[in-house]
């Protein structure tokens, strides 16, 4: 009969930071463009919501993906995605996406 090894060192950890996820079906919604003009009609998103131990605020990542729209508004089979960040400095959210992710924000950590 194997014998189980005794653990003799105490491990510890420390929190750096929570995570909260969500994975959303997107609908009516409207085109979506970044500055590598790439425009695409969205279908799904995944937020990542990132809070670091002791900080007051979060930041967020949406990657949001889609149909290539074409440059004549004809939307292409070919998918997509669009990555924003709240940690960069100028980045344009539309504000039907902000009001998405202000929605789904955790209201507790």
């Amino acid at each position: 009969m194997q014998k189980t090894p005794e653990i003799t060192t105490v491990m510890t950890g420390e929190p750096l930071a929570q995570q909260h996820i969500e994975i959303l079906n997107l609908a009516d919604t409207p085109h979506l463009s970044d500055d590598f003009r790439t425009t695409i009609a969205p279908y799904g998103m995944w937020l990542t919501y990132r809070r670091e131990t002791g900080a007051a605020d979060y930041t967020w990542h949406a990657n949001v993906s889609g149909y290539r729209a074409l440059a004549n508004k004809v939307v292409d089979m070919d998918s997509a995605s669009i990555s924003l960040w709240s940690t960069t400095p100028g980045v344009d959210v539309p504000d039907w996406l902000m009001g998405l992710i202000k929605k789904y924000a955790p209201s507790s950590w």
